[in-house]
């Protein structure tokens, strides 16, 4: 009684009632996120974000955006529309965590949405079957990290445009049998162009229309040329158009990925481990977390064998499977496959040394294409004689699963609420992933735990000493360097907050050494020796510091205030005259110059310093 009510409620539906479902569904799952503050890149690309509140269109799409544009090693990303949807986001609701947090809740059900829309499409307007998977789309544990990390939004806008470009051309190019509508196939373009803006991985959007093609056109093979072919030649043209672009402002060339020799095939021989892991995520999501990695330096015997013996029987599966079942399951296999090759490593994504980035957010997009496969099979099994205590078995374990998935989503988002609990959970299951170690000890002494702080930092130093050993390579080397001297200079501070300024100045004194030039580091010694007492000590460096870098006012502050201590008057009036004349808008500035000449007998009159000045 309760099934046949639910199937005739769901036949019956329009639209809106379907999208309210999911709307319902979608909040339920991800409320509890939307309290969170920023975490981790969501401070760097947004909250302490420069450019957040220019919408300098010009600004926005002719320059590339790299987090560290000295560094050869680090990718550089060009997403000038995402870069445009955080900056519209600012202007409307400023520096406000939970309504980015909503964006990208609203945002993730509007793909499911047009998840329905599309399997409806290519199903045969099969309504329950469209809005199973456009459900499991929405509430998988897997698309926790797109939808409850606010940077995760990238993924959620090139899915978006994505999934509605793939939509309109269906509805132009397959909607009427005898009409094509042109101006919506052109709307299809922009969108696709639009999604290319957002994120990299977009790149797929024409292979999926072909594989569409190929697996449900039933044309003769001229008239799909023309009908069909060249449409898809048309989103080609725009993914050629967009690569020419990318060779323009920096010089992209798809040939770089196969650069790394040994390295590149070492690469390739880890895609079967990738796979399966992502298979297995998909299935039993019980361990998911953030910086998710594998270790390319792995053998991949095993996980190649697993590779095959998985082919061989989804193959088998596809051989037994109806033929009007197997189309249905071939191109959900082609749009898993397809949608992961951009993330699967080809082009190198190092999360440090060996450490190859598989990120869960890569699966936001190519889960549908999972879905469709599994769920094709299971509705044929469903739907044949004897189908009523079938259906009922189906949808017993079907609102299983949705309340299993809920559940988990909703413990998920906790760990979104905050950086210690996220990287905590992190190096649970990633325990010799440095960076994480240095971000975790970042968070602890943030929130006060120095002596915590300090663990971590020493586990850190030790991964990223051995790292440094390991390679040969110059470039690789000063990579590691970096984050050695970062470690380093964090244990001196933490050190000196706890009182230990011996091996404070242990430390400092190590980043000294690695880097002779860094002013940085020569101002904190100097500080750390003026608040021991040890004045000519402290000189040394600050002199060391503002030869580094002369205009640097506070050093020059610092300096001054020694060679006070010291009777260098001549040189403090000098330096504080100096630091006046620079920045006349301080206050301070002149209060220090006007307190020093008091102290030092000078008359004002002498020096054109007034009391009004």
């Amino acid at each position: 009684m309760l099934l046949s009510y639910i199937h005739h409620w769901i036949d019956q539906s329009s639209r809106i009632r379907i999208f309210l479902v999911l709307l319902f569904l979608g909040l339920l799952a991800y409320a509890n996120a939307i309290h969170h503050p920023f975490v981790h890149d969501d401070v760097v690309f947004i909250e302490k974000n420069p450019y957040i509140g220019d919408l300098d269109l010009k600004d926005i799409f002719f320059r590339t955006v790299t987090p560290d544009e000295k560094n050869q090693l680090v990718n550089k990303y060009y997403r000038p529309l995402l870069d445009l949807v955080n900056r519209v986001l600012y202007r409307i609701i400023g520096l406000n965590p939970h309504g980015f947090h909503f964006f990208n809740i609203l945002l993730h059900i509007i793909n499911s949405f047009l998840v329905y829309l599309l399997v409806l499409s290519i199903s045969g307007r099969r309504k329950g079957f469209s809005l199973v998977i456009a459900l499991l789309f929405l509430l998988h544990p897997v698309q926790n990290e797109a939808v409850a990390c606010i940077s995760g939004v990238s993924n959620l806008v090139f899915a978006f445009l994505c999934l509605a470009s793939f939509y309109a051309y269906l509805t132009a190019m397959h909607g009427k049998k005898d009409r094509r509508d042109f101006p919506l196939y052109g709307v299809s373009l922009v969108l696709f162009l639009g999604a290319l803006l957002a994120k990299e991985q977009a790149v797929v959007l024409p292979f999926l229309v072909m594989a569409y093609e190929m697996c449900f056109s039933v044309r003769s093979q001229r008239e799909t040329v023309k009908k069909n072919w060249l449409p898809v030649a048309g989103l080609g043209a725009v993914l050629a158009g967009y690569f020419f672009l990318r060779k323009i402002l920096f010089g992209f060339s798809i040939t770089r990925m196969f650069d790394r020799d040994g390295e590149f095939w070492l690469r390739l021989l880890a895609i079967p481990r990738s796979l399966l892991t992502y298979g297995r995520l998909i299935f039993f999501p019980y361990d998911i977390h953030y910086y998710r990695s594998q270790d390319i330096l792995l053998p991949f015997f095993w996980p190649l064998a697993g590779m095959i013996i998985v082919l061989l029987a989804m193959g088998w599966a596809l051989y037994l499977a109806p033929k009007a079942q197997r189309k249905m399951m071939v191109f959900g296999l082609a749009w898993f496959l397809i949608s992961l090759v951009p993330t699967s490593n080809i082009v190198p994504l190092f999360n440090e040394y060996s450490q190859i980035l598989t990120a869960e957010h890569f699966l936001y997009f190519p889960l549908m294409g999972m879905l469709l496969f599994v769920a094709e099979p299971v509705h044929y099994w469903m739907t044949r004689a004897d189908s009523g205590r079938r259906m009922h078995m189906v949808f017993v374990g079907l609102a299983s699963v949705m309340i299993l998935c809920i559940a988990t989503v909703v413990r998920l988002n906790t760990y979104w609420r905050g950086e210690i609990p996220l990287f905590e959970r992190t190096l649970h299951y990633e325990k010799n992933f440095g960076r994480v170690r240095i971000l975790l000890a970042q968070a602890y002494a943030s929130a006060g735990r120095l002596e915590d702080a300090i663990a971590e930092n020493r586990r850190a130093l030790a991964i990223m000493q051995d790292y440094n050993l390991k390679t040969s390579k110059k470039e690789v080397k000063e990579f590691y360097l970096h984050f050695i001297k970062e470690i380093r200079y964090h244990l001196g501070t933490c050190l000196d907050a706890l009182g230990n300024w011996e091996g404070a100045l242990e430390e400092f004194k190590e980043v000294q050494r690695l880097d002779p030039q860094n002013r940085v580091i020569y101002y904190t010694l100097g500080l750390g020796y003026l608040k021991a007492g040890d004045i000519n000590s402290a000189v040394g460096h600050f002199e060391k510091a503002l030869a580094l870098n002369p205009k640097d006012l506070m050093i020059m502050n610092s300096l001054a205030i020694c060679y006070q201590e010291t009777g260098e008057n001549a040189k403090a009036e000098k330096l504080l005259r100096t630091i006046a004349e620079k920045d006349k808008a301080s206050v301070s500035a002149q209060e220090n110059l006007r307190a020093f000449l008091q102290k030092t007998s000078i008359r004002s009159s002498d020096t054109g310093v007034t009391s009004g000045e």
